[in-house]
C-alpha cells in the first residue's frame, strides 16, 4: 500500500494528511498560526515544510513529528511572498511587487538573505530544476 504525505497550506494553518491511493486520508496534525497572515505557498524538503504568506513572508516548519509541527525559523520579506521553491542550501521567494528573493536555509532557524532580483511586475510564482550553478530568470507575457 502506498501512502503520500500530503501538506495544504489554508489561511493562517497548516495541515498535514496522509492517504492511501487517495481512498482513506487521515488527519495527521496541524497548526495555526495567528502571526501568520494568508499563506500563498508551500514547498517541503525532507523534513521541513516552507510556507510564505502575503504579509509575513518564508515560514518554516519542522513536520518531523506530523502531528506536532512546530516553526523554526522565518523571514519577513519586503513584498507580498506568493510562491516558494527550494533547492539546496535556498528557498526562491516570489515576492510580489518586490521581485524574487534568495534565501539561504542552511540554517533553518536563522535564513538570511543573499540576494534578490527586481522583476518586472509582480512575482507570483517560483520553480526550480536540477542541480544549479547559475540563476536563470525568464518572463513570459500571454496577449490576451
Amino acid at each position: 500500500m502506498r501512502r503520500t504525505t500530503c501538506i495544504l497550506v489554508m489561511g493562517m494553518t497548516l495541515l498535514m494528511s496522509m492517504n492511501s491511493l487517495a481512498q482513506h486520508v487521515t488527519w495527521l496534525g496541524g497548526m495555526t498560526h495567528y502571526s501568520w497572515s494568508y499563506a500563498t505557498g508551500v514547498c517541503v524538503r525532507d523534513t521541513l515544510a516552507f510556507a510564505v504568506t502575503d504579509t509575513t513572508g518564508l515560514r518554516i516548519v519542522d513536520i518531523s513529528d506530523p502531528a506536532n509541527p512546530q516553526e523554526v525559523g522565518f523571514y519577513d520579506t519586503p513584498g507580498e511572498a506568493r510562491g516558494v521553491a527550494v533547492s539546496g542550501s535556498y528557498a526562491y521567494v516570489a515576492d510580489g511587487n518586490s521581485g524574487l528573493r534568495v534565501i539561504d536555509v542552511t540554517n533553518p532557524s536563522l535564513p538570511l538573505s543573499v540576494g534578490f532580483y527586481d522583476t518586472p511586475g509582480y512575482a507570483r510564482c517560483v520553480a526550480v530544476s536540477g542541480i544549479m550553478r547559475t540563476l536563470r530568470i525568464i518572463s513570459v507575457v500571454f496577449a490576451l
